[in-house]
């Protein structure tokens, strides 16, 4: 029996409900309810706002237009600051007994307004934190190729062993195709096994704004750490939820997000969309 670190009570340390554009933690215009503080970071490329219309499932949502562009790149959509570690993806990461393990998990809901995954890499590229030099991870969550969805730890050489090789990258990617307007519940989680050490990072994806269980993945993906390599893991400070990349030729997109959450262990479901 395959032994992991799975909470059937686990509960979110971090919580972004986009009630509103609200700098504070926890009030009734907020954009966070939980663990930190938000801010919108609309520029002159891309655009954010708060709406609630077309309505998402919830309330209030966040919006992001990216346009079309003459040159190529992404742009924060909205950064956030956990209050301390223990809010933070950097919980998710422990370093004890020359191991190192990583037990926690994100989710958040989507909606595509205008998009389709036709437009390939990186339509849709809402995580991308931390450093991979240093003994550093960074943590990437986006499309590839013919619309893949993908999410990676990225660092030193040799900082991961998978199938018996050791790589600088562990991914899982999956196809499935988003359609334009539809709700999607997205996550992934990351599990120690207490008896090997070995981890298990899976990718979630359902339609619609409910509960998702975490017991099957779409996608997984098993690996080891080394701790000679990896020496302090994901970022305890500021990240930001991304546009798509935007540049010349690429049609004006939008993209919604609703009630993004960070766990510092695996739930054992994945709740449906926060009532706000």
């Amino acid at each position: 029996m395959l032994t992991f670190a799975v909470s059937l009570m686990a509960e979110p340390v971090f919580v972004a409900n986009f009630n509103g554009s609200g700098e504070g933690t926890g009030g009734p215009e907020d954009l966070v309810q939980l663990g930190g503080t938000g801010i919108l970071r609309s520029n002159q490329i891309v655009t954010t706002a708060i709406e609630s219309e077309p309505a998402m499932g919830a309330g209030s949502y966040l919006k992001v237009t990216t346009p079309d562009w003459p040159t190529v790149g992404l742009a924060d959509a909205v950064t956030f600051t956990p209050a301390s570690k223990e809010h933070s993806w950097a919980a998710m990461m422990d370093f004890t007994s020359g191991k190192v393990t990583m037990d926690g998990a994100f989710d958040f809901f989507v909606r595509p307004e205008s998009t389709a995954s036709a437009y390939g890499t990186n339509w849709f590229r809402p995580l991308d934190i931390g450093n991979p030099s240093g003994g550093n991870v960074r943590l990437v969550l986006n499309t590839i190729d013919d619309g893949r969805l993908m999410v990676s730890l990225i660092s030193g050489q040799g900082a991961f062993t998978v199938d018996g090789i050791e790589r600088n990258q562990v991914f899982v990617a999956l196809e499935y195709p988003l359609t334009d307007g539809a709700v999607y519940h997205l996550g992934v989680s990351f599990a120690t096994n207490e008896k090997s050490g070995a981890v298990t990072m899976s990718l979630f994806i359902q339609s619609g704004d409910g509960p998702m269980k975490a017991d099957y993945a779409n996608g997984s993906k098993e690996f080891t750490i080394n701790p000679d390599v990896v020496a302090t893991g994901l970022p305890s400070g500021s990240f930001s939820l991304k546009s798509g990349v935007y540049g010349p030729d690429l049609p004006t997109r939008v993209i919604d997000y609703d009630s993004f959450r960070l766990y510092d262990s695996v739930p054992d479901v994945f709740p449906g969309m926060d009532a706000h």
